[in-house]
């Protein structure tokens, strides 16, 4: 069965989050999602996360972080939490 990613979420969170890097927006979307398979992942990666957001040399260290996100059980991310200022 093919995955099918969430393009809309990213695009979403890009234009609500305009100070976030394209890579945290992406990686909010993966966060929140069951299982996407690496090749679902990378494609998008590459469709979504600006070059100038990561070193190309660190690129597959990326990935692989992404990766194990995607396989994490799903908890609240650093977006959805409303963190209180005292």
């Amino acid at each position: 069965m093919k995955t099918k990613f969430p393009n809309f979420e990213v695009q979403e969170k890009i234009k609500l989050y305009p100070s976030l890097s394209s890579y945290v927006c992406f990686a909010e979307v993966i966060t929140t999602k069951d299982y996407l398979s690496q090749g679902v992942i990378k494609r998008n990666f590459e469709k979504w996360v600006e070059t100038g957001d990561y070193a190309r040399s660190e690129k597959n260290e990326i990935l692989g972080y992404l990766y194990w996100l995607s396989r994490e059980p799903k908890k609240e991310t650093i977006l959805q939490k409303k963190v209180e200022y005292t």
